[in-house]
């Protein structure tokens, strides 16, 4: 009886230690369309509106759009248009890829069962989130990346017709009006932390990224930080701007997305004049190579 009860005991250590692990591992998730302060959180003002070549004969590079989904200073992911057409068919795509086919991961919508493209090898769309809809573990990542590249890509839309194998016209990621949030992840072997990207106007080859968030991490992966520090807020008249690095530029906007000041270069400790400035909200854009960086004051 005693033998039993201390394997029954163990059982029990070892359940719990396993819940932990995955709860530990696993027990993020994000809402489409939400994020808090604690999130790393990228409003792109205007709004990002790229549409894909579609040529006949030699191709022109693709439309793309880079996104940091978490502020350090790498990009993770990426939408890409492309098209082209010849005498006996046509194709038109948008797709959405990540970097790393390992760590970096789209959540899919559904298996294609008409395109077959034997160079690309895409074979999967991407599920399409509305507001609210809730983006974690239960979902279907991919790993899955095309024949010839290190990239996964999923794909929005896209437009097949071929005189051998027909048309293929999918039921395409869905165009909300009020917009629609792709799903990704970052994973680790600790820690895996999900975010979303809020993409418009779909259309063809045309496509529009208004913002996107990251989600907090809970423990494992390193915080991810980008080192600009903005202070203070709210504020009056002056704010403080500290960065990692020199070099940086520097473009501010006010709540209406107007470019109200700009500079090729600032100090890694700067000050900056609010003086006469309307009260209100505004949007430091910091850049430097291809990292971009937004950070949010409050003028009273």
């Amino acid at each position: 009886m005693k033998k039993m009860k201390n394997i029954w005991l163990t059982v029990g250590i070892i359940l719990t230690l396993l819940i932990g692990s995955v709860n530990c591992a696993y027990a993020q998730y994000i809402l489409a369309g939400q994020h808090s302060e604690s999130n790393y959180y990228y409003h792109i003002i205007p709004d990002a509106t790229r549409t894909g070549p579609y040529d006949h004969g030699q191709p022109r590079p693709p439309a793309i759009y880079e996104i940091d989904i978490n502020g350090d200073y790498y990009y993770e992911f990426y939408l890409c248009a492309y098209g082209y057409w010849s005498n006996g068919g046509s194709s038109a795509w948008i797709t959405i890829n990540s970097h790393n086919k390992h760590n970096y991961q789209i959540a899919v919508g559904k298996i294609d069962t008409c395109f077959r493209n034997n160079y690309y090898n895409l074979y999967f769309m991407a599920k399409s989130f509305r507001a609210m809809d809730t983006i974690g573990n239960n979902l279907f990542w991919t790993h899955v990346a095309p024949r010839y590249s290190n990239d996964t890509s999923l794909l929005l839309t896209y437009r097949s017709y071929s005189i051998d194998s027909g048309v293929c016209f999918p039921d395409d990621f869905d165009n909300d009006s009020l917009g629609n949030y792709i799903g990704v992840r970052i994973t680790s072997p600790t820690d895996t932390v999900y975010g979303w990207i809020k993409v418009t106007n779909i259309d063809f080859l045309t496509f529009t990224i208004q913002e996107f968030a990251f989600g907090k991490k809970i423990t494992g992966m390193d915080e991810y930080s980008n080192g600009i520090e903005i202070y203070p807020i709210p504020t009056i008249n002056t704010v403080t701007i500290e960065t990692p690095l020199a070099d940086h530029g520097l473009a501010v906007y006010n709540q209406y997305g107007i470019e109200i000041m700009k500079r090729t270069s600032i100090a890694r400790k700067a000050q900056i004049d609010l003086t006469g400035w309307a009260s209100g909200v505004y949007f430091f854009k910091f850049f430097r190579d291809k990292s971009v960086v937004v950070k949010k004051i409050v003028k009273n």
